[in-house]
């Protein structure tokens, strides 16, 4: 990469703590489609609320806004119709994460457990996410609006946001085994495709007696079966290792474009789980 590069993706990526400003200008919960799309042109195909762009530097995926405030995840904003709700950009010059130069204080980081050395730097006040390769290359940059946005759009009549209901996307008894958990796993991934703009968030526990590695072992094979069987993208997945429970658990949550971001809460520390060998087949 050229220092050329480097000073241009600065230059469109980098936030400024003292005005953020969305994206080169679009900026969720504010901007429009006319005002996306006189700046990246028109779609690669034809679209409703959600759209893929190409430019000469970057894919682009803009969700855009329904009905205000008419019911379902498009229309629960106090916005007009066709503004932009979140975008996710993809760029062709992919520069490492110390040349964006980002005030680490402001941003919380989040591994990925199945993607070694994979990781997401968040900034929810200001609405940006920096997905990170194992290689500390930036792959990938969304912007979802700043938290004082999410809050005072919101439409009055809408439920408040899964994660600070603290409730999972449902609450049936998790199956020892894979087996038994595909039945909520496949409604999980239903709800998922038709909510576009959220995000599966899958948080596996281990339990007291077990292996230890079990929640990785079971994220791993959850992914597995929900981007294989059901064809969900790696990017609307987040998976969390949420350490240890009394028994086996796997929390399933819907997150959408402004909500607060799940986090673990388990009930064991690894000093009280009793180490057993894992079966033949993880899953």
């Amino acid at each position: 990469m050229t220092i050329i590069d480097i000073l241009l993706f600065v230059a469109l990526f980098s936030i400024d703590p003292s005005k953020v400003d969305g994206w080169r200008g679009i900026v969720p919960l504010h901007s429009t489609r006319a005002d996306a799309e006189r700046l990246l042109g028109p779609p690669v195909r034809p679209c409703a609320n959600g759209c893929h762009y190409a430019t000469e530097s970057e894919r682009v995926f803009v969700l855009y806004s329904g009905e205000p405030c008419t019911g379902g995840d498009h229309n629960r904003w106090r916005i007009p119709h066709d503004t932009v709700l979140s975008l996710s950009v993809y760029p062709k010059v992919k520069p490492k994460l110390p040349d964006l130069r980002l005030d680490r204080r402001k941003f919380t980081r989040t591994e990925d457990p199945e993607l070694h050395g994979y990781s997401y730097y968040t900034n929810e006040e200001d609405g940006v996410t920096y997905s990170i390769s194992d290689r500390r290359v930036v792959i990938g940059i969304d912007w979802f609006g700043t938290a004082r946005d999410a809050k005072t759009l919101r439409c009055p009549t809408v439920r408040p946001p899964f994660a600070t209901e603290n409730a999972p996307f449902d609450r049936a008894s998790v199956g020892v085994t894979l087996e038994e958990d595909k039945p909520r796993l496949k409604q999980f991934a239903e709800n998922l495709k038709k909510a576009l703009g959220t995000k599966g968030y899958v948080i596996a526990y281990g339990g007291e007696l077990g292996p230890a590695r079990v929640a990785k072992m079971r994220l791993k094979c959850i992914r597995d079966y929900l981007q294989k069987t059901h064809q969900i993208k790696p990017s609307r997945l987040v998976m969390l290792d949420g350490g240890y429970r009394a028994e086996i658990s796997v929390d399933l949550f819907l997150v959408r474009v402004g909500d607060p971001i799940p986090k673990p809460a388990p009930t064991r520390y690894p000093v009280a789980v009793r180490d057993v060998p894992p079966r033949t087949n993880p899953c």
